[in-house]
């Protein structure tokens, strides 16, 4: 008899922190994300957000971006921002989260944000996701000015032709993951 009692309290424990962890799924799903900006762009250890043009590169720049486009070992980093607004009544809390971004339908790269994001109710919280990217991977040629264009297209720095950033992201709550990406465009 003791131990139908102890199984029906694990049994009853285990159905409760499945209801939580499922309510809290749904609070985050139901969140509302805005896909707010690109920003901090460098490469090779060259902060491009300063640079106005290739040629406006110091020789030390050109020099340590073209070791690291011939030796392949240097990536472009950026921060992907994202806004997100918890219309709950409770705190709404990610432990991670997937993402895929693409520029004009074409994946680019994708990660994951192992850095957990608390939203508390009824407030908009920012986050940021880090992104690497091996530029000799997305662009077509090693050369400084694929590199400035990739940058120009992702910061929306090129006025020549508006572009589509697509950010996908999949977050994860209590271990569980949601099934479906949420789908956050920005024309640039």
């Amino acid at each position: 008899m003791k131990l139908s009692v102890a199984l029906l309290g694990v049994a009853c424990a285990a159905l409760m922190s499945g209801c939580s962890v499922f309510n809290s799924l749904n609070t985050v799903k139901e969140c509302n994300y805005t896909f707010a900006g690109l920003e901090g762009f460098s490469y090779a250890g060259v902060k491009l957000d300063k640079l106005k043009d290739p040629t406006s590169l110091t020789l030390t720049d050109s020099i340590n971006i073209l070791t690291a486009l011939r030796d392949k070992n240097a990536k472009l980093t950026f921060n992907t921002l994202v806004d997100i607004e918890n219309p709950h009544s409770g705190t709404a809390s990610v432990e991670k989260m997937d993402w895929i971004l693409f520029l004009d339908d074409t994946e680019m790269l994708s990660g994951i944000n192992n850095d957990t994001i608390k939203i508390e109710p009824n407030a908009t919280s920012r986050a940021t996701i880090q992104a690497n990217v091996d530029p000799t991977k997305v662009l077509n040629g090693n050369s400084i000015e694929n590199l400035w264009t990739l940058y120009r297209k992702l910061s929306g720095k090129d006025t020549s032709k508006s572009s589509k950033v697509t950010l996908k992201l999949k977050p994860t709550v209590g271990g569980h993951t949601l099934k479906d990406y949420l789908t956050l465009d920005k024309t640039l």
